[in-house]
C-alpha cells in the first residue's frame, strides 16, 4: 500500500512529466539540509527515501579504520568489529540511523501570521483600488 508522499511523489512527478527518482532526491536534499542545520556537526549525514514506510530516514556514516583521528566521521575497528562481528573491516562505511532529540527537532514552516481579518482588510482595499482604477478608464 502507497503511503500519502509516495502518491503525492507519483501526482508531481505526473504532473511534471518527469520520473519519480527526481522528486524523490529532491525531498531527500531538502530533508538532508535540513538535518545538517540541526545537527550542525561535522557528520558525513545521508539519507535514502524508505519505500515500505513511506518516510526518509537519516544517516551518519562512518569509516572503518584502524586508528581514529576524527570521531565524527571514523569509527574505530575494534568497536565496529564490536558492534557487528568480523565481517567488519578497514576502508568500509557503517551507517548509523540518526534520529532529531525533542531539542532537536527537524525545522519546519511556520503558519502564516497574516489573520482572516488582515486578509479581508488587503482584499477589501485591492477591490477599492481595482474598481476606482476601472471606472476612471471608461
Amino acid at each position: 500500500m502507497a503511503t500519502e508522499l509516495q502518491q503525492m511523489i507519483d501526482v508531481v512527478a505526473k504532473d511534471k512529466g518527469i520520473d519519480p527518482s527526481i522528486v524523490v532526491g529532491a525531498i531527500e536534499d531538502a530533508y538532508l539540509a535540513a538535518a545538517r542545520k540541526v545537527f550542525k556537526e561535522e557528520e558525513d549525514l545521508r539519507t535514502r527515501f524508505n519505500l515500505d514506510t513511506g518516510l526518509v530516514e537519516l544517516y551518519a556514516v562512518k569509516q572503518i579504520v584502524e586508528a581514529v583521528a576524527d570521531p565524527h566521521r571514523e569509527i574505530a575497528l575494534a568497536d565496529a568489529q564490536a558492534e557487528y562481528g568480523e565481517e567488519a573491516e578497514a576502508g568500509m562505511e557503517i551507517e548509523f540511523p540518526r534520529k532529531p532529540t525533542n531539542s532537536a527537532a527537524l525545522p519546519r514552516r511556520r503558519p502564516s501570521r497574516s489573520s482572516p481579518s488582515g486578509c479581508a482588510k488587503r482584499n477589501a482595499r485591492r477591490s477599492t483600488a481595482n474598481s476606482a482604477s476601472a471606472s476612471a478608464k471608461w
